[in-house]
């Protein structure tokens, strides 16, 4: 489950809790102009903390697999991005 708002401003009060309202907002008054989608969906949660046991050849392998499956699924519309590159202007 991912941190409660409280938590994460408690950690990391830099740390957006509300950043479902980014992108709506700027759309309001910006127009966009390029949308990068950069994955981040279910991959953060599922290696949380365990990077560094996957660090040999095998868990590149995994990682790797894993990376591009959860892309497959954010391009063919399954599942949505959490991270994003954009451009608006």
């Amino acid at each position: 489950m991912p941190p409660d708002a409280e938590s994460i401003r408690k950690d990391d009060p830099s740390e957006t809790v509300r950043s479902n309202e980014i992108i709506p907002v700027l759309g309001s008054t910006f127009e966009l102009v390029e949308n990068v989608q950069l994955g981040g969906t279910f991959f953060q949660w599922i290696f949380h903390n365990c990077y560094n046991s996957l660090k040999d050849s095998v868990g590149y392998e995994i990682i790797s697999e894993m990376l591009s499956e959860e892309m497959r699924l954010i391009n063919d519309g399954s599942i949505s991005s959490d991270y994003v590159f954009q451009v608006w202007k």
